[in-house]
């Protein structure tokens, strides 16, 4: 038995977390206190009318619900698979059984590695990222990003499908993005005008309002974690990599991390700050986008970080003289470096460029110079970088970290 298809919510104000699932005509639920290291759960099932209430201590249904404690039991995590089973303990009979194929390794991180998989009785493709608790300073971050994805619900963010915690390791299970990464998509389909590029930038700002609503800051913004869902031409954009994501109010931020290029001056200047950080690196993104080429680089990071402080970038060079004015006066609002004055991303998306899709600009073809630009920087980042790799199709929340050179 395999359910697909259940979100998760915490239970008042413990460690236990229940995994609603619907199949069917009826609805199971899964409870499990992840700091036990024998993973026990309490399972029961009732139909879509029956209401149920469990604080956390002690469960209370109507007498239509089925109530049976479980284990998890016969958990094996091997080369070419990760299984697991969960048992009635009193009958000994398996209530629910997850096998996934593992197909390919997708990235590696400091704590963690990302595969993709195939469930086996649905065949469907998902990525599992498996994040190592036992390493110092792995927990914390397995917390932090777990955190975040148990509470978010959106078209155009990552979704967390299933998790289960060992004593060593946790196991992610995520949708798989193939579509390929945001500038992989400009370079690949022979032609991009400033509408592809608004309409790229209206779903990363859907995304990052609707994070920005729940209090909730990405921290780095890039590129590289805003994938495709599939390669149609009418996939979804999906803001993915939420390992430095944070919930803070706003100015009580004092991290300093992230991947230099795209950091805001506030946080090199390592001030309190806000999630203003988030809206500044979606002005790098869109520059990037719409020519190939970084506002602020260099391959000394004390010069990076002056540069950052001062503010100053062009416009100058190909394509920037066949790109609009709005398009300019977008990112400059964004690239503003007191961020009570940056575009908020409620504002940028009513923003005129973005809300009429650049319908008063040009629709001439940006691709080959934004090509000519993105080849460029590639040829210089591996020529300091022999090992570097360009980008290619990433699964969802690869830390990437050969490519990150995060600061934190």
């Amino acid at each position: 038995m395999f359910f697909q298809n259940f979100s998760l919510k915490k239970v008042s104000d413990t460690d236990n977390f229940l995994k609603w699932i619907y199949r069917d005509l009826e609805y199971y639920c899964l409870v499990c206190d992840l700091n036990c290291n024998e993973n026990p759960f309490i399972f029961w099932a009732h139909t879509p009318y029956t209401q149920i209430c469990f604080d956390g201590t002690s469960a209370k249904t109507s007498t239509t619900d089925v109530i049976r404690e479980v284990h998890a039991v016969a958990f094996a995590s091997e080369d070419n698979e990760i299984s697991w089973s969960v048992r009635d303990k009193n009958k000994h009979t398996e209530v629910c059984h997850y096998v996934y194929d593992v197909k390919a390794l997708i990235g590696r991180g400091s704590f963690s590695r990302v595969v993709r998989v195939e469930h086996r009785a649905t065949r469907r493709p998902f990525a599992i990222k498996m994040m190592e608790v036992k390493a110092p300073g792995g927990r914390e971050v397995c917390a932090s990003e777990l955190a975040v994805l148990r509470r978010v619900s959106h078209a155009n963010v990552i979704q967390l499908v299933e998790v289960l915690q060992t004593p060593q390791r946790v196991y992610m299970v995520l949708e798989l993005a193939t579509g390929g990464e945001l500038l992989d998509r400009v370079v690949t389909t022979g032609r991009f005008t400033e509408r592809d590029a608004t309409r790229a930038l209206r779903m990363v700002l859907a995304a990052v309002g609707y994070l920005h609503g729940l209090g909730i800051t990405h921290r780095d913004l890039k590129p590289e974690n805003l994938l495709y869902y599939h390669p149609g031409a009418d996939s979804r954009l999906l803001v993915t990599d939420f390992g430095l994501a944070t919930f803070g109010d706003d100015w009580s931020l004092r991290t300093t991390c992230g991947t230099p290029e795209y950091m805001a001056p506030e946080m090199v200047l390592r001030r309190p700050y806000s999630c203003a950080v988030d809206m500044w690196a979606l002005g790098v993104i869109a520059y990037i986008v719409l020519s190939g080429s970084m506002p602020f680089e260099d391959d000394s990071r004390t010069r990076l970080y002056r540069a950052i402080l001062r503010g100053k970038y062009s416009f100058r060079g190909d394509p920037w003289p066949s790109v609009s004015s709005p398009a300019k006066d977008f990112i400059q609002h964004l690239l503003a470096s007191d961020p009570a004055a940056r575009l908020t991303a409620e504002q940028a998306i009513r923003h005129p460029w973005v809300a009429t899709m650049a319908a008063g600009s040009s629709m001439r073809n940006l691709h080959r110079s934004i090509s000519q630009n993105l080849r460029q920087r590639a040829s210089r980042t591996s020529s300091r970088c022999p090992s570097s790799t360009g980008g290619l199709s990433r699964a969802s929340s690869s830390n990437k970290a050969d490519r990150k050179k995060n600061v934190c």
